[in-house]
């Protein structure tokens, strides 16, 4: 099948809403990916990435035109690569040329100054800013479409985790929201000639800068947020393996 996809992608290039030179071919699958699939191509000079979407991105928490939308939201920015294409089932993008964060550069007060700086940038983006498709997180439906996926034997484990997520939904429903990336890591920077680029941004939305500070070991403005933040983020993570392992 996902050589089928890969061929049905690669035949609609001149429809591309940014279309390479001619159809490009693949030079290699890219490693890495948790969820889709990737691929380096090229056209002549050019060169791009083709993510194929998982066919269950909505089971695992996943909007497409969520993403699309953050895409045109950022267009412009230099941490962010350039949008060739988005669809329900790909997306093409710029392929940025660089090295990839190691743990090293997470430990350096320097590289997560620059770092800051880009999660600054983006996270003074808030909802007066936002389109409408693009997601405004609110936790305990987001928790409750993951449990739903759950056998019902399973799901009281986790009241204490919904009960978190209403908690969060109230202090940002009073506090307002903002841009966040929501799954930084250090697989997601890459570090070349025109600074750092931040990838993968799926399952960015509008909610608490604390999210990506959190990654960062920094902190956030409300020191009170920080713990049901760290509690919340860590459930929803185990909630996701078990849902991506099914």
């Amino acid at each position: 099948m996902t050589a089928i996809a890969l061929q049905e992608a690669l035949d609609s290039w001149s429809q591309w809403q940014l279309p390479p030179p001619q159809r490009p071919s693949v030079l290699a699958e890219l490693p890495g990916g948790r969820v889709n699939q990737s691929f380096l191509l090229a056209a002549g000079p050019w060169r791009g990435v083709l993510r194929l979407n998982n066919p269950r991105s909505a089971q695992l928490g996943i909007d497409r035109r969520s993403e699309a939308a953050l895409y045109q939201l950022l267009a412009g920015k230099p941490y962010l690569a350039t949008l060739y294409h988005a669809s329900e089932r790909f997306l093409v993008s710029e392929y940025i040329v660089g090295r990839q964060w190691q743990q090293r550069d997470c430990d350096d007060p320097r590289q997560r100054q620059r770092l800051r700086a880009l999660i600054d940038d983006y996270t003074a983006i808030d909802e007066r800013a936002a389109p409408p498709s693009l997601r405004r997180y609110q936790y305990s439906a987001y928790c409750n479409d993951y449990l739903q996926q759950l056998p019902v034997s399973q799901c009281h484990t986790w009241q204490p985790l919904l009960q978190r997520a209403m908690d969060l939904d109230c202090y940002l429903d009073s506090r307002g929201r903002t841009l966040v990336h929501h799954d930084l890591s250090a697989a997601n920077v890459i570090d070349s000639p025109r600074g750092l680029v931040i990838l993968d941004w799926e399952y960015a939305g509008l909610s608490t800068a604390a999210f990506d500070l959190q990654w960062l070991a920094e902190e956030s403005v409300d020191k009170a947020l920080e713990p049901m933040v760290r509690e919340l983020s860590a459930g929803l993570n185990q909630l996701w393996q078990l849902l991506a392992q099914r």
